[in-house]
């Protein structure tokens, strides 16, 4: 059953990485703190119009965009395009029960 995480903060582009989506910060997350997002695992980037584009994380990252405290940014394959995600689209992870759906 997919779990939300969070709403998408931000999404841009790194020239030899690819799209970067950076995520509200940790304390408006939906997901309980204690459950770890992990490399590879299958994901849904759900848009307000409804629709939902399946993908997977490829990387995660720590960033400080001029902020006291880090924040969480996920490095998507290079297929999707920052383009691909509009704003105010949401991750949801793809859990069966509390296992992650890993990328093979």
């Amino acid at each position: 059953m997919p779990k939300k995480v969070a709403m998408i903060d931000e999404v841009f582009s790194i020239d030899g990485i690819g799209t970067v989506v950076a995520l509200a910060d940790e304390a408006e997350w939906e997901l309980n703190p204690k459950e770890p997002i992990h490399r590879r695992e299958r994901i849904q980037i759900r848009t307000r119009s409804g629709s939902c584009l399946s993908t997977f994380i490829w990387n995660i990252e720590m960033i400080n965009r001029g902020r006291e405290r880090c924040g969480i940014a996920l490095l998507l394959p290079t297929a999707i395009k920052p383009g691909d995600i509009p704003e105010g689209s949401e991750i949801w992870l793809e859990r069966d029960g509390v296992e992650p759906v890993l990328e093979p």
